[in-house]
């Protein structure tokens, strides 16, 4: 329920999984001081500028999304998922609407 589209099976893009994980592992280096921050403490500069970054390699949000999805949800089983809900959590509540 979180693809853009449940019934279609996704290909992992390494190279969208490389340049998520990088950045996953490097955030946080990527932020002095939080300009701003929402209710958990998260730095969203950090979070929009890592977005904007794996947007780089692919500017469809719906298929990144899908691709970290499969990935952090069923291949690599990751408990961590902040960066990933941070960045494309819009996109994500989106695709879950869809199917309610």
């Amino acid at each position: 329920m979180l693809l853009s589209n449940k019934d279609k099976r996704v290909e992992l893009d390494n190279e969208i999984i490389e340049r998520y994980t990088e950045l996953d592992q490097k955030k946080r280096f990527m932020g002095i001081e939080p300009i701003e921050s929402n209710s958990t403490g998260d730095n969203i500069y950090v979070y929009k500028d890592i977005r904007n970054k794996i947007l780089e390699v692919n500017k469809d949000a719906a298929y990144v999304v899908d691709v970290l999805v499969e990935y952090l949800y069923k291949n690599k089983m990751s408990s961590f998922k902040t960066t990933l809900w941070s960045s494309f959590g819009d996109v994500i509540v989106n695709n879950f609407k869809k199917y309610r």
